[in-house]
C-alpha cells in the first residue's frame, strides 16, 4: 500500500491537481514558482495573471512554505508525482494561485531498479572528455562505461540513489545530470550569481565576476556539465559526486572518473 505523505491545512481540503509530476521549478528572491504537467482544470481565482495562471506561488517567509518547497524539491529529485490543494488566492506571490497544501504519494521501486547494481570506475578523464567524439556527454560516458565493463552505462543520479547501499564511495566522479534548477541574479559584490538547486535537494551558490556566466551559459541548461562549453574548460565548471557522496562544484580541467552501472 502506497503511504501518503501530507502537508495539509484544510480539513476537508479539494484537490486542485491530482497525480501530476512538477514540470516547473523556479526561485524569485522569497517567492517560489512551480506548475505541474498536467494543466489545471478546477476554476482559477481572478487574482491570477494570464501569463502565469498555470502556476502556483508558495511564500518562503512562512514555515508551511519553506515546507512545502522542501516537498517539492523531493518530488522533483525522486520524480515523483504530487497533488495541490488550491488557497484560492494570490496571498504569497501576487499574481499567482497560492498553494495551501502539496500531497505527494512515493511510488514502488520497480523491477528493473531493484536489479540495477554498480560496476566500477573507468579511467580518469577531462571533464571535457566528450568533445572529442562529437556525441553527447551520457553517451560518450556509457560508450567508455562499455568499453571497460561490458553491458554497462554511466551511473546518473536516480542510479546513485538505487545502488547507494552497495557503492563503494572510494573516488571522486563526474555526475552529468546533478542539477535540478538555475537560478541567475545580479550580485552585488561579484557580478554574477548563480544558485544550483541540486537533485540532492542542496542549494550551491556559484558566483563570479563581470557578466560571465558558468552553469546557466547556455539558456538555463538543467543539465549543465563540461560539455556545455565549446572553448577551453580551464574556467568551465561542472558537478562531481565525491567519495564521501557530497555533490560539489568542479573545474572542467580536473581529471576525474566515471562511474558505470549495469
Amino acid at each position: 500500500m502506497k503511504t501518503i505523505l501530507s502537508l495539509a491545512i484544510l480539513c476537508a481540503p479539494f484537490i486542485a491537481q491530482a497525480n501530476a509530476k512538477i514540470s516547473y521549478l523556479n526561485v524569485d528572491g522569497n517567492n517560489v514558482h512551480f506548475a505541474l504537467a498536467s494543466d489545471k482544470t478546477h476554476t482559477i481565482p481572478s487574482c491570477a495573471i494570464a501569463e502565469t495562471n498555470q502556476h502556483y506561488g508558495v511564500s518562503l517567509l512562512t514555515e508551511a512554505g519553506r515546507a512545502m518547497y522542501s516537498l517539492l524539491i523531493t518530488a522533483m529529485s525522486s520524480k515523483q508525482a504530487v497533488s495541490v490543494v488550491s488557497g484560492n488566492d494570490c496571498s504569497d506571490v501576487e499574481g499567482v494561485e497560492r498553494a495551501k497544501s502539496v500531497i505527494l504519494t512515493p511510488q514502488v521501486e520497480s523491477t528493473e531498479s531493484a536489479k540495477l547494481r554498480w560496476v566500477g570506475y573507468t579511467t580518469p578523464v577531462n571533464g571535457a572528455f566528450n568533445r572529442s567524439t562529437g556525441s553527447g556527454a551520457i553517451r560518450t560516458a556509457s560508450e567508455m562505461c562499455a568499453a571497460q565493463y561490458e553491458g554497462s552505462r554511466v551511473m546518473l543520479w536516480d542510479d546513485y540513489i538505487n545502488v547507494i547501499n552497495q557503492y563503494p564511495h572510494s573516488e571522486s566522479v563526474w555526475l552529468l545530470d546533478a542539477i535540478q534548477t538555475i537560478g541567475v541574479a545580479n550580485s552585488g559584490h561579484y557580478g554574477i550569481q548563480e544558485t544550483l538547486v541540486l537533485k540532492s535537494s542542496e542549494t550551491l551558490i556559484y558566483e563570479s565576476s563581470g557578466s560571465s556566466r558558468n552553469f546557466s551559459y547556455w539558456s538555463l541548461r538543467a543539465n549543465a556539465s563540461c560539455s556545455d562549453w565549446e572553448s577551453n574548460s580551464n574556467g568551465a565548471k561542472g558537478i562531481s559526486l565525491t567519495a564521501v557522496g557530497k555533490l560539489v562544484i568542479e573545474s572542467c580541467s580536473s581529471s576525474l572518473k566515471i562511474s558505470c552501472v549495469k
